[in-house]
This record gives C-alpha cells, structure tokens and sequence, in this order.
C-alpha cells in the first residue's frame, strides 16, 4: 500500500486519459468526520462544494455508499444527480433507476425482531447507541466504557445467535460498531458492480475511497479495474492500493481531481 500523493503523477494520468470516472466514496470517516453519536455526523461545507461541482461535470458521476439508511444518507449529503447506496449497498436509488434487494425486504422482520430484543438488553448500557435503519441494525459502542466492551459484544452475540442459526441475519464488525445484517452474498462491492452495470458505467474509471471493514468488499471488487484508497493509517490487511491519511487529504484528492477535469476541459 502506498500513500495516494507519492502516486500522483500516475493517478493523475489514468484520471486525464480515463473515458469517465465514477467517484465512490463512504460517507463516515470519509467524508465526513467521525463523531460520538451518528446523528451528530455532518459532511464540510468545502467536500460538499468538490462534490458538487465534480457531479455537474462531463462524463463524471459521483456515488455516495454507506452504511446509514438511504434516507438519511441522501438528507445528510444534500445533494441532487449523485448516486446514492444506503444500508451497505442493499437499497440503491441512481436518478430513475432504484433498487431495494428482495431479500433484505424479507428479512426486514427479523431486523425488527432483533432490534427489539437489542434494546431490552442495552438498558444496562446508556453510553451504547443502537441505531436502527430498516433493513439494518448498527450497535455503536464508542462511547461505552472500554471495561464493557467485550460485555457489550458477547451480548450482541448471544442475542443474534438465534438470528444466525436460522440463516436470517449475519453480523458484522467495523470501527466500534457491530452491524447486524440480513444473511445475503451482498455488500458494498456488490453495490459497486450494481451501479457500474445498471448506470451504464463500464469504461468508466472506478475510483472508491473509504475507511472500515465493510469498504474492503468494494476494494476487492475493482482490484483490477479501480483505483481505491483507504481513509486512515497505512494497513497490510487492507486490500486498498492507497492510503490516504485524513478527510484532510481527502478533500485535498477531490480537489486534485477537478483541476486534472478543469485542464482537459470536463
């Protein structure tokens, strides 16, 4: 793995010589900073702008992928003409085109089920924050006391056992979240190959940036075919080809972009 701007000259040539580019990017972490409690999350006045204007521009599409409800994820980027992924990939809305996967609808009552028995037993534990999206469940210990922790996870675990026994859930770990998911062979690689299909997108050069566990499916899906950067510190087990150090340099990458676009005159 190799820091993205020792790189640059390379990068910015496959991005010049490149027939379109598709923008993916995580929205927590990524573009927007992490914070304790995820209601709190918001995305820079200045990244917002980069997007934008990256959006409007010739044989450009700008995709937002996260973990977050679609809703949600849609309210808190604001921004018309993206292509938005939401719940890890398994409800997708790309202008006219929208996709929610059948299987995650039918596993929407087990999510409900679930989210009521994870709410009984984190009265115990008021600093957790359970966060429920509709087709998925995210259990955020950050601000958990450090003794509890395992606590925490050896309940979740009990929990969702059943869930998991029977085929109907899976779960998940990321940066101090657990996901509870429907148990499909779907994620945000899949999403990825969704959009590039369905949107029409092939030729187009992939270019997908995130930071937890659940962006690495979509780092392996465009392994031959992308360009992908971690967001955070330098990681062997990380199958990205980039690093990039912060949202910092992210916002500095996105500018980097639209002035290579601005001089081919995109």
């Amino acid at each position: 793995m190799q820091h993205l701007f020792k790189a640059w000259s390379i990068i910015r040539e496959r991005i010049a010589s490149a027939k379109g580019l598709l923008l993916l990017t995580d929205f927590d972490g990524t573009i927007s900073p992490i914070v304790p409690h995820p209601k709190d999350a918001v995305i820079s006045q200045k990244i917002k702008d980069l997007l934008s204007e990256l959006k409007d521009k010739e044989d450009v599409r700008v995709a937002v992928i996260s973990g977050r409800s679609l809703g949600d994820l849609k309210g808190r980027v604001g921004l018309s003409g993206v292509i938005y992924a939401g719940n890890h990939g398994l409800e997708i809305e790309a202008g006219s085109k929208k996709m929610t996967h059948p299987g995650a609808q039918e596993a929407a009552s087990s999510i409900l089920d679930l989210g009521r028995k994870l709410a009984l037993k984190l009265s115990d534990y008021p600093d957790a924050a359970l966060e429920e999206k509709g087709l998925t469940i995210s259990l955020h210990y950050r601000q958990v006391k450090r003794e509890d922790v395992a606590k925490i996870k050896r309940m979740a675990h009990e929990v969702c056992e059943p869930f998991m026994a029977s085929n109907r859930l899976k779960m998940r770990e990321g940066k101090e979240v657990i996901e509870f998911l429907p148990a499909l062979s779907w994620d945000k690689g899949s999403a990825v190959r969704w959009i590039i299909d369905e949107v029409n997108l092939l030729g187009y050069l992939p270019i997908y940036l995130g930071d937890d566990l659940t962006d690495e499916d979509a780092f392996l899906a465009l392994e031959e075919m992308g360009l992908t950067a971690l967001v955070g510190e330098e990681s062997p087990k990380s199958v990205a080809e980039y690093f990039l150090s912060d949202i910092g340099e992210v916002e500095l990458f996105l500018g980097g972009v639209k002035e290579v676009l601005d001089e081919k005159g995109r």
